[in-house]
């Protein structure tokens, strides 16, 4: 099946995650409800998008047009006349990657079944395909950075909170995220790590790709 032909009925919502911003401490209620209903409405679009029509926009979101321009400044992204949300579209594509993998799996699967194969090779291929399956649905599930500290690391408190966001930004939800998973393969679970690792790789331009596990952190 065709990505455009799966349509995900409903996205993650992450309720630490959307408490725990700063945006939503900081944001009036109607952009917060505009803000939702435009996710609403991109979740619907085959490339979870909208045109950056704002007199349009503004009529199907009942608001004023300075609403839609708020947001699209401080809280969405512009791609030329399209704006989206860049979490949200990395969302859908990956519910999408993952049915695809689980459909071709079961297809294959049936097809071994039937003509009753005395070859593993196929059966192998069938378990692997189903694994990545699982494995795309687990890196869904931890796409955000306090999804990825309470599964990995432990438990979110208040100041934990505070410190990860002020790390996501000034260094990026993506890099947090890396030094994450390099503080969890070190065994060094702790915060004053974490922040090390991304201080010495903002003043390397966050070159992961050339990090060697002979490299000191700054703790």
């Amino acid at each position: 099946m065709k990505n455009k032909e799966y349509k995900p009925p409903a996205f993650p919502f992450y309720v630490k995650d959307w408490l725990t911003s700063k945006w939503i401490v900081t944001a009036s209620a109607e952009h917060i409800r505009v803000y939702i209903h435009l996710l609403c409405l991109m979740w619907m679009e085959n490339d979870t998008s909208l045109d950056y029509d704002l007199p349009y926009l503004s009529k199907v979101c009942f608001c004023k047009q300075e609403i839609i321009e708020s947001l699209a400044k401080n809280k969405l992204k512009i791609n030329g006349l399209k704006i989206f949300d860049k979490k949200l579209k990395a969302l859908k594509e990956g519910l999408r990657a993952k049915h695809d993998l689980r459909v071709t799996a079961g297809q294959k699967g049936g097809l071994v079944k039937s003509k009753q194969c005395s070859s593993n090779a196929q059966a192998k291929g069938v378990a692997k395909e189903i694994e990545t399956a699982t494995a795309i649905e687990t890196v869904i599930e931890i796409n955000t950075i306090g999804e990825f500290y309470e599964k990995n690391i432990g438990m979110l408190s208040q100041h934990s909170c505070q410190v990860l966001q002020e790390l996501e930004e000034e260094h990026k939800e993506d890099n947090v995220i890396k030094a994450m998973k390099i503080a969890v393969e070190a065994g060094a679970k702790n915060i004053k790590y974490i922040r090390g690792i991304l201080n010495n790789e903002k003043v390397n331009g966050y070159q992961w790709e050339k990090l060697t596990k002979s490299k000191n952190y700054a703790i």
